[in-house]
């Protein structure tokens, strides 16, 4: 954690800011200052914090909290600078403190391998979240395009070394697990830039690129996936046991949070996605079928398949999630597709009551 950290000043001392992003931190820093004095001058604190912080022991290091390191990383750079800048998007003045500050300092505090995993996989989502936010208002550009390109690509290549290095530390159900995060995440983007796609005529021609993008990304990481199943599958049975159980209360969860969300007045209807539940009796297959498909399997002593069932359900209940929050977010209608089995998340009056 003290190399991170390291890397992480160095990394920053090394930031370039252009004239205009020096002068806005200024401002924000001196409002900031005038809107909470301090006891003597900042410089003098973070001086004194940096240097407290380097003079302790390797051991002590370890110790010290997170949230402290983060707030004088913060400061540094200026908090009201910092705060503004986690709203920026590609082209925005700000947007290089997101990348090199903000997102920085966030990798740095997830700490153990799943948490940085699951960061890189947060970060590419955020990309996303960028396009289609810039393309609803009419400002993606090639050149945006691009720069969204690069970072989920550089986000991507990290997520892949770390993912390996997670597989040898905590087993192939971990890995099924984030690979189907990313997965299902993807798939539920790849809806929304659809999409948008359809409604913005004008931005076709670059949403497109990105879509081609995050569909080859959903298709590596589907392809990870199935492998970590069934690698699983032929474990240890306990392991693969105690593996479907967690996935089945995973299950319900997520079905339960989407199902919360469509219960609140929406601009649109949106509460069907594809699940992708193993079913070779049907061809449609609603949550709760899917789910006693799951059960039915682990009674069978078929733990691998349950897993797989469970965690297919969780998917489901993710793509969901990111269609539902787009309609909200961009205040437009999301039309999910359903390749190969629909999952319906509304429940019915009786059940409501």
């Amino acid at each position: 954690m003290e190399d991170n950290f390291e890397n992480l000043f160095r990394d920053i001392k090394n930031t370039k800011l252009t004239d205009s992003e020096r002068a806005f931190m200024r401002n924000n820093l001196e409002f900031f200052v005038a809107e909470y004095p301090a006891h003597a001058p900042i410089s003098v604190r973070i001086t004194d914090a940096i240097s407290h912080w380097v003079s302790m022991s390797g051991a002590r290091r370890q110790y010290v909290t997170s949230a402290g390191l983060a707030f004088v990383l913060m400061v540094t750079v200026g908090a009201g600078t910092s705060f503004a800048a986690a709203e920026a998007l590609p082209g925005d003045t700000l947007y290089s403190v997101k990348l090199k500050v903000n997102e920085s300092v966030e990798g740095a505090l997830a700490l153990g391998a799943e948490a940085k995993v699951k960061f890189q996989s947060k970060k590419m989502a955020r990309r996303l979240e960028e396009a289609e936010t810039l393309a609803a208002a009419g400002r993606l550009t090639s050149a945006t395009r691009s720069i969204i390109e690069s970072e989920i690509n550089k986000s991507a290549n990290d997520f892949d070394a770390r993912v390996a290095v997670l597989a040898k530390m905590d087993g192939q159900a971990v890995v099924a697990e984030v690979q189907s995060d990313l997965e299902a995440t993807l798939v539920g983007h790849a809806g929304v830039i659809a999409s948008l796609s359809t409604d913005l005529p004008e931005s076709r021609p670059v949403l497109s690129r990105i879509l081609a993008t995050v569909q080859i990304r959903a298709k590596m990481s589907q392809t990870a996936r199935t492998d970590a199943e069934d690698a699983l599958a032929v474990g240890e049975e306990d392991t693969v046991r105690v593996a479907a159980l967690e996935k089945k209360t995973d299950a319900n969860s997520a079905v339960n949070r989407v199902r919360s969300k469509t219960r609140v007045p929406r601009p649109s209807p949106t509460a069907a996605v594809a699940l992708e539940a193993e079913a070779p009796t049907s061809n449609a297959m609603s949550v709760e079928q899917a789910i006693m498909a799951g059960e039915l399997k682990f009674e069978q002593g078929e733990y691998g398949a349950a897993f797989s069932t469970f965690q297919a359900v969780v998917r489901a209940a993710q793509s969901a999630e990111v269609q539902l929050d787009a309609e909200e977010r961009l205040n437009t209608d999301v039309v999910a597709s359903s390749s190969t089995v629909t999952a319906e998340f509304e429940t019915t009056s009786e059940e409501d009551e």
